[in-house]
């Protein structure tokens, strides 16, 4: 702990250079390596993301690890402060990487590079030359806001690459990839319609929604009311005996400062690291947003929403998965985990639970559970239309998104 990667990946020795040649005896390990060997590859050689994507750089300067108690408290301070000081020499790697940002991406992105220097130790000796760093990258972005190119589109066979390396597809194909996502969309909006009528029988889908959706706690309670959710979802699991492993704690807070970019996160202790709490954060509303921007984040933790985020984030989702990797065998596959596989797990443990009864007297959870998913299918299909508009389809994304 306490390193930062200071050069690029395009720099005059690329890091799959170091890949060994020699193949591992298991089976599975070997093309589990291989896949993330290709990955890499993939994102940093043939597509060259680093040049691409802000969002990979914050990653390299984010501090929250250290809050985690891996470690005792002396240590994790010393590798914060080791951290901190060669921030400087990672935005330079950034600045100097981030040569193909495109204007509608880096103001997206924006307000998202702004975390990791929140909530930095104030009496860090590195802190000063830390922040001014981080301030030039900020000013980096918004160049390429002002003055980048205006097509974000990566191509289609960039995307087709991007989507499968990762996971050993060989094969993506985004129209056949795109179609399954309407019947999907079709399929998510029949299962919403269903729940919404059981409860608001004629009523407009839409304003059942809403109306469910505003029904959340203050956000004092928030905390509270997702602990007992927690508590709740842990407890099906294992009565339904589903999961090989899900022992440990998971502990329920406020994210800190540097992990605010998201709603809610979930953060597991490491595989290496001696066993300890999995952190489930959850971002409450800054008190000094508009009362309307307030209860609309609030909205994420209504009584509609908030069973469908746990689930996603604690059981049988990702604190279920990290005491799962705790368990595995070998290095690889305790290391090496994709986030799309590990997305699509919490992804398909949220229907999971509303195929396994869980609130069956509640049609709400059936609700949150396809709302969440209509979110990420219309998420899917925007990303594929953004890359179709290189083939000259710009159009093809707009029913969809309605």
């Amino acid at each position: 702990m306490g390193r930062a990667r200071t050069s690029p990946p395009h720099a005059s020795k690329a890091p799959w250079q170091d890949f060994g040649e020699a193949a591992i005896e298991d089976p599975h390990d070997e093309a589990h390596l291989t896949a993330f060997e290709t990955s890499a590859m993939v994102q940093f050689g043939a597509i060259e993301m680093h040049r691409h994507n802000p969002l990979l750089h914050p990653e390299n300067l984010k501090l929250a690890c250290y809050d985690r108690a891996y470690a005792p408290e002396a240590e994790r301070d010393a590798a914060r402060t080791r951290h901190l000081a060669q921030w400087p020499d990672a935005v330079e790697m950034a600045i100097e990487s981030l040569d193909r940002v495109t204007a509608p991406v880096a103001r997206a992105l924006l307000p998202a590079v702004t975390g990791p220097a929140e909530g930095l130790p104030q009496d860090d000796p590195g802190m000063d030359a830390a922040l001014d760093a981080h301030r030039r990258f900020v000013e980096h972005l918004r160049g390429s806001a002002a003055n980048g190119a205006p097509e974000t589109a990566l191509g289609r066979t960039a995307l087709e690459q991007l989507m499968g390396a990762e996971e050993a597809v060989p094969t993506v194909d985004l129209t056949s990839l795109a179609e399954r996502a309407v019947r999907e969309r079709d399929r998510l909006r029949t299962m919403m319609t269903a729940g919404c009528q059981q409860l608001v029988p004629g009523a407009p889908v839409e304003q059942t929604v809403a109306e469910f959706l505003a029904d959340h706690p203050s956000a004092g309670n928030v905390v509270s009311t997702a602990s007992a959710v927690t508590d709740e979802t842990i407890a099906f699991c294992r009565g339904r005996a589903f999961l090989t492993h899900l022992d440990g704690e998971c502990s329920v807070g406020v994210a800190p400062p540097s992990r605010r970019s998201a709603t809610a996160m979930l953060s597991w202790s490491g595989p290496y690291e001696a066993d300890g709490p999995s952190h489930y954060d959850i971002t409450l509303p800054e008190p000094s947003w508009p009362a309307s921007e307030q209860a609309e984040w609030l909205t994420m933790f209504s009584e509609t929403a908030l069973a469908t985020v746990t689930a996603h984030e604690v059981a049988p989702g990702h604190h279920a998965h990290g005491r799962a990797m705790r368990h595995a065998p070998g290095d690889v596959r305790r290391s090496l985990l994709g986030v799309g596989f590990a997305e699509g797990r919490a992804h398909y443990g949220e229907e999971l639970m509303l195929e396994e009864g869980f609130r069956s007297d509640d049609p709400r959870f059936q609700i949150g559970v396809a709302l969440a998913a209509l979110v990420r299918v219309t998420r899917l299909w925007c990303a594929i239309g953004t890359t179709h508009r290189s083939d000259g389809r710009r159009r093809r994304g707009s029913g969809l998104c309605r």
